[in-house]
């Protein structure tokens, strides 16, 4: 009952240490490979389109994410909204308690408006939310202005007045990433380049109500803990109870004090004694004169020798003689078989 009672301890400890909010890197991108990410233009006008590469060498350091950002004609716009492949499913993940997103960026050339806006962004149901951004100058070099840390669902918007995405754990699939924006007013047509690098998400949440151990589970204990388990150490095999073949006598297992054959006693050739009798088949010996260093007489199966050693007796008495030993190696053996399945009894009771 006491063990019982530490284990369920022990699972409400569990059960409270799965529950409590933990942050994890999310996305960990410092080399931002295309097969990672999806772009697509929105708000165009203008004919904007976007190109985009993964450049080996220029971003922060090596490997980076290429923008190139056109337009037919002027004045035009865009956005492209950059979404990275992975996806968190607040039903199975977790609600979102707070998120932390960073990103480095580059304006190489910002074409007629001489620079090229950047924000981060959450997707859900199709909507884009945009949080945070920051306008990066031609020739700025890389930026790391867009490192916002404990954002929350509110940090979000779309809209007027902006609606926000739902970090609970009714919430749907939320994509991660950031936008990328020119725009002109004139009639030169948009022309910028620009890169980002190093886009991390950290996200403490807490898990679903359902994971890890119920507040009520009961943890199965085995019943051989229970103080009453066991098998019943008095109990007695059943008649046709056979021992096993490698079972043994205990060591202090002796024959009856009184089965000693008398000094005289001899067994003729034609006594009558077979040699091969059934008793054989029980596990005894009858085969008088038989010497412990003999070497032809050895024990039986079970460890009961019941030769015989001294002079040859009489016939009458050693025939007396055999049937007592033969008595005997059975009384050892039933008090074998008694211990042995007592000791079975009790390890299979552990």
């Amino acid at each position: 009952m006491i063990h019982r009672m530490m284990m369920l301890a022990t699972a409400l400890s569990i059960s409270g240490l799965v529950a409590t909010a933990q942050a994890q890197d999310f996305i960990q991108d410092s080399e931002m490979p295309e097969s990672d990410w999806q772009a697509e233009v929105i708000n165009d006008s203008g004919g904007f389109a976007v190109v985009v590469g993964q450049p080996s060498s220029g971003g922060n350091p090596d490997a980076y994410r290429s923008i190139g950002q056109t337009s037919v004609t002027g004045p035009a716009a865009g956005s492209v909204i950059h979404t990275h492949a992975s996806v968190w499913v607040p039903a199975i993940d977790g609600a979102i308690d707070a998120l932390d997103m960073l990103l480095d960026v580059n304006c190489f050339d910002g074409g007629t408006s001489n620079a090229v806006g950047f924000g981060l962004v959450v997707v859900q149901d199709g909507l884009v939310f945009y949080g945070p951004s920051y306008t990066a100058l031609t020739n700025s070099g890389w930026r790391t202005d867009l490192q916002s840390t404990n954002l929350t669902a509110a940090d979000f918007g779309n809209g007027d007045p902006p609606s926000n995405p739902d970090f609970s754990v009714n919430g749907s699939t939320i994509a991660f990433g950031f936008y990328s924006s020119n725009g002109t007013g004139n009639s030169t047509p948009i022309g910028s380049t620009s890169g980002a690098d190093n886009f991390i998400v950290r996200i403490t949440s807490n898990p679903p109500p359902d994971a890890g151990v119920a507040p009520d589970a009961e943890v199965e204990v085995d019943a051989g803990d229970e103080p009453d388990a066991g098998v019943d150490l008095d109990a007695q095999p059943a008649p046709d109870a056979q021992l096993s073949p490698d079972a043994q006598l205990s060591p202090d297992a002796q024959p009856a004090p009184d089965a000693q054959p008398a000094p005289d006693a001899s067994v003729p050739p034609d006594s009558g004694v077979a040699r091969d009798s059934g008793v054989r088949d029980a596990g005894v010996r009858l085969d008088a004169g038989a010497r412990a260093d003999a070497g032809d007489t050895p024990p039986s199966d079970d460890g009961c020798s019941c030769g015989v050693s001294g002079s040859e007796p009489s016939a009458p008495v050693g025939m007396g003689l055999a049937l007592l030993g033969a008595l005997a190696c059975l009384l050892r053996r039933g008090r074998g078989r008694g211990l042995n399945q007592t000791r079975r009894g009790r390890t299979h009771g552990l």
